[in-house]
Protein backbone atom coordinates (compact mmCIF):
# COMPACT_ATOMS: atom_id res chain seq x y z
CA UNK A 1 0.00 0.00 0.00
CA UNK A 2 2.67 2.31 0.71
CA UNK A 3 4.19 2.04 -2.54
CA UNK A 4 1.45 2.22 -4.23
CA UNK A 5 0.50 5.51 -2.62
CA UNK A 6 3.85 6.54 -2.90
CA UNK A 7 2.96 6.86 -6.66
CA UNK A 8 -0.07 8.45 -6.78
CA UNK A 9 1.52 12.01 -8.35
CA UNK A 10 2.18 9.81 -12.02
CA UNK A 11 -1.77 8.88 -12.34
CA UNK A 12 -2.95 10.64 -15.46
CA UNK A 13 -5.69 9.15 -18.38
CA UNK A 14 -3.76 5.67 -19.29
CA UNK A 15 -0.30 6.68 -20.35
CA UNK A 16 2.73 4.62 -20.16
CA UNK A 17 3.44 3.68 -17.07
CA UNK A 18 1.08 5.46 -15.28
CA UNK A 19 -0.22 4.09 -12.18
CA UNK A 20 -4.19 4.72 -11.20
CA UNK A 21 -5.57 3.53 -7.61
CA UNK A 22 -9.07 3.34 -6.94
CA UNK A 23 -11.93 2.40 -4.65
CA UNK A 24 -15.03 0.45 -6.20
CA UNK A 25 -18.12 -1.40 -4.53
CA UNK A 26 -20.00 -3.89 -6.17
CA UNK A 27 -23.42 -5.74 -5.35
CA UNK A 28 -23.40 -8.75 -6.90
CA UNK A 29 -25.81 -11.93 -7.64
CA UNK A 30 -23.53 -15.20 -6.46
CA UNK A 31 -24.10 -18.92 -6.65
CA UNK A 32 -22.72 -22.15 -7.09
CA UNK A 33 -23.08 -25.01 -9.51
CA UNK A 34 -23.31 -28.35 -9.08
CA UNK A 35 -22.67 -31.03 -10.58
CA UNK A 36 -24.32 -33.02 -7.95
CA UNK A 37 -28.11 -34.45 -9.02
CA UNK A 38 -28.94 -34.89 -5.02
CA UNK A 39 -28.23 -30.59 -4.28
CA UNK A 40 -30.04 -28.47 -5.82
CA UNK A 41 -28.39 -24.75 -5.12
CA UNK A 42 -30.14 -21.22 -5.22
CA UNK A 43 -28.78 -17.48 -5.86
CA UNK A 44 -27.92 -15.31 -3.48
CA UNK A 45 -27.43 -11.80 -3.10
CA UNK A 46 -23.32 -10.78 -2.33
CA UNK A 47 -21.63 -7.44 -2.08
CA UNK A 48 -17.88 -6.78 -2.82
CA UNK A 49 -15.86 -4.00 -2.46
CA UNK A 50 -12.03 -2.82 -2.22
CA UNK A 51 -9.31 -1.04 -3.70
CA UNK A 52 -8.09 -1.52 -7.39
CA UNK A 53 -5.24 -0.77 -9.04
CA UNK A 54 -4.08 -0.59 -12.65
CA UNK A 55 -0.34 -0.18 -14.16
CA UNK A 56 -0.31 0.82 -17.75
CA UNK A 57 2.56 -0.74 -19.87
CA UNK A 58 1.85 0.79 -22.75
CA UNK A 59 -1.08 3.45 -23.86
CA UNK A 60 -4.14 2.46 -23.17
CA UNK A 61 -3.07 -1.10 -21.96
CA UNK A 62 -2.94 -1.77 -18.14
CA UNK A 63 -2.46 -4.59 -15.69
CA UNK A 64 -5.12 -4.45 -13.35
CA UNK A 65 -5.23 -5.99 -9.95
CA UNK A 66 -6.27 -4.83 -6.50
CA UNK A 67 -7.81 -6.50 -3.22
CA UNK A 68 -11.14 -7.03 -3.31
CA UNK A 69 -13.53 -8.41 -0.33
CA UNK A 70 -16.47 -10.63 -1.79
CA UNK A 71 -19.36 -11.68 0.25
CA UNK A 72 -21.60 -14.36 -1.32
CA UNK A 73 -22.77 -17.70 -1.10
CA UNK A 74 -25.67 -19.63 -1.56
CA UNK A 75 -29.06 -21.68 -0.32
CA UNK A 76 -29.17 -25.13 -1.39
CA UNK A 77 -31.25 -28.07 -0.59
CA UNK A 78 -30.06 -31.78 -0.15
CA UNK A 79 -32.38 -34.74 -1.34
CA UNK A 80 -32.41 -38.19 -0.77
CA UNK A 81 -30.96 -40.17 -4.13
CA UNK A 82 -33.53 -42.50 -3.87
CA UNK A 83 -36.85 -41.61 -2.76
CA UNK A 84 -35.83 -37.92 -3.93
CA UNK A 85 -37.40 -36.40 -0.70
CA UNK A 86 -35.57 -32.88 0.74
CA UNK A 87 -33.41 -34.02 3.63
CA UNK A 88 -32.03 -30.21 4.30
CA UNK A 89 -32.02 -26.43 3.61
CA UNK A 90 -28.74 -24.92 3.96
CA UNK A 91 -27.43 -21.72 3.82
CA UNK A 92 -24.11 -20.75 3.11
CA UNK A 93 -22.29 -18.05 3.42
CA UNK A 94 -18.39 -17.32 1.85
CA UNK A 95 -16.05 -14.45 2.39
CA UNK A 96 -13.58 -14.04 -0.10
CA UNK A 97 -10.33 -11.85 -0.39
CA UNK A 98 -9.36 -11.65 -3.68
CA UNK A 99 -6.70 -10.70 -6.20
CA UNK A 100 -7.83 -10.23 -9.51
CA UNK A 101 -5.13 -10.59 -12.49
CA UNK A 102 -6.44 -8.68 -15.27
CA UNK A 103 -5.45 -7.19 -18.76
CA UNK A 104 -7.60 -3.80 -18.97
CA UNK A 105 -7.83 -1.94 -22.47
CA UNK A 106 -9.42 1.26 -22.76
CA UNK A 107 -10.62 3.57 -25.76
CA UNK A 108 -9.80 6.85 -26.31
CA UNK A 109 -11.03 10.04 -25.04
CA UNK A 110 -14.68 10.88 -25.93
CA UNK A 111 -15.31 13.99 -24.43
CA UNK A 112 -14.98 13.44 -20.25
CA UNK A 113 -15.61 9.86 -20.98
CA UNK A 114 -13.31 6.67 -21.81
CA UNK A 115 -14.85 2.70 -22.18
CA UNK A 116 -12.99 -0.40 -21.37
CA UNK A 117 -12.66 -4.03 -21.16
CA UNK A 118 -11.18 -6.81 -18.85
CA UNK A 119 -10.13 -9.61 -18.71
CA UNK A 120 -8.08 -12.57 -16.95
CA UNK A 121 -7.70 -15.05 -13.74
CA UNK A 122 -8.81 -13.97 -9.71
CA UNK A 123 -7.14 -16.53 -7.47
CA UNK A 124 -8.61 -16.25 -4.16
CA UNK A 125 -8.60 -17.86 -1.00
CA UNK A 126 -11.57 -18.20 1.83
CA UNK A 127 -11.44 -16.19 4.57
CA UNK A 128 -14.89 -16.75 6.45
CA UNK A 129 -18.03 -19.01 6.03
CA UNK A 130 -20.55 -19.93 7.67
CA UNK A 131 -23.71 -22.14 7.44
CA UNK A 132 -27.32 -22.78 8.62
CA UNK A 133 -28.75 -26.33 8.33
CA UNK A 134 -32.55 -26.82 8.78
CA UNK A 135 -33.06 -30.41 8.82
CA UNK A 136 -36.56 -31.61 7.67
CA UNK A 137 -37.18 -34.31 9.69
CA UNK A 138 -36.21 -33.05 12.85
CA UNK A 139 -34.30 -35.94 14.26
CA UNK A 140 -31.08 -33.88 13.58
CA UNK A 141 -30.91 -30.74 15.78
CA UNK A 142 -30.53 -27.32 12.98
CA UNK A 143 -27.41 -25.75 12.70
CA UNK A 144 -27.37 -21.90 12.89
CA UNK A 145 -23.98 -20.06 11.72
CA UNK A 146 -21.32 -22.76 12.34
CA UNK A 147 -17.71 -22.72 10.54
CA UNK A 148 -18.33 -24.26 7.30
CA UNK A 149 -14.22 -24.24 6.80
CA UNK A 150 -14.46 -28.27 7.04
CA UNK A 151 -16.84 -27.85 4.26
CA UNK A 152 -15.17 -26.20 2.07
CA UNK A 153 -11.89 -25.42 -0.02
CA UNK A 154 -9.27 -22.54 1.77
CA UNK A 155 -8.11 -21.21 -2.24
CA UNK A 156 -10.12 -20.93 -5.58
CA UNK A 157 -9.30 -20.00 -9.08
CA UNK A 158 -11.87 -17.97 -11.58
CA UNK A 159 -12.10 -16.26 -15.60
CA UNK A 160 -12.90 -12.82 -15.31
CA UNK A 161 -14.02 -10.82 -18.07
CA UNK A 162 -15.76 -7.13 -17.42
CA UNK A 163 -16.45 -4.10 -19.11
CA UNK A 164 -17.59 -0.17 -18.70
CA UNK A 165 -17.05 3.00 -18.76
CA UNK A 166 -14.79 5.74 -16.53
CA UNK A 167 -16.17 9.53 -16.73
CA UNK A 168 -13.33 12.14 -15.69
CA UNK A 169 -14.57 14.23 -12.91
CA UNK A 170 -11.04 16.37 -12.70
CA UNK A 171 -7.80 16.42 -14.49
CA UNK A 172 -7.00 13.26 -11.90
CA UNK A 173 -10.31 11.78 -10.32
CA UNK A 174 -12.22 9.67 -12.63
CA UNK A 175 -15.72 7.83 -11.85
CA UNK A 176 -16.39 4.61 -13.17
CA UNK A 177 -19.24 1.95 -13.83
CA UNK A 178 -18.95 -1.53 -14.76
CA UNK A 179 -20.47 -5.13 -14.84
CA UNK A 180 -18.29 -8.19 -14.38
CA UNK A 181 -18.58 -11.66 -14.68
CA UNK A 182 -16.52 -13.94 -12.19
CA UNK A 183 -16.95 -17.64 -13.40
CA UNK A 184 -14.91 -19.93 -11.22
CA UNK A 185 -13.91 -23.25 -12.10
CA UNK A 186 -12.59 -24.85 -9.12
CA UNK A 187 -14.26 -26.63 -6.57
CA UNK A 188 -15.45 -25.40 -3.73
CA UNK A 189 -17.12 -28.05 -1.81
CA UNK A 190 -14.35 -30.70 -0.08
CA UNK A 191 -14.85 -34.53 -0.70
CA UNK A 192 -16.43 -34.68 2.39
CA UNK A 193 -19.26 -33.26 1.01
CA UNK A 194 -19.76 -34.18 -2.53
CA UNK A 195 -17.13 -35.67 -4.84
CA UNK A 196 -18.89 -33.55 -7.94
CA UNK A 197 -17.59 -30.58 -8.60
CA UNK A 198 -19.00 -27.29 -7.36
CA UNK A 199 -18.12 -23.83 -8.11
CA UNK A 200 -18.58 -20.26 -7.01
CA UNK A 201 -19.42 -17.70 -9.45
CA UNK A 202 -21.30 -14.33 -9.75
CA UNK A 203 -22.22 -11.59 -12.09
CA UNK A 204 -22.19 -8.11 -10.37
CA UNK A 205 -22.06 -4.36 -10.77
CA UNK A 206 -18.56 -2.28 -9.77
CA UNK A 207 -18.84 1.32 -9.42
CA UNK A 208 -16.29 3.62 -7.97
CA UNK A 209 -13.72 6.45 -8.17
CA UNK A 210 -10.22 6.41 -9.47
CA UNK A 211 -8.24 9.48 -7.65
Amino acid sequence: MAVLLSNVDLMAQGEKGDLDLGFGIMPALTWVRSDDTDLETKAKIGFGYGLIADYFFAPRYAFSTGFIVMHGGTNYDAFEPISNNKILTTKLRLQYLEIPLTLKVKTNDFGNMTYFGQLGLTPSVLIRTRYDADFVDGSIPDIESKSASDLTRPVALAFTIGGGVEYSLAPNTRAFGSLYFNNGFTTLLSKDVSDDKSTFSYLGLRVGIFF
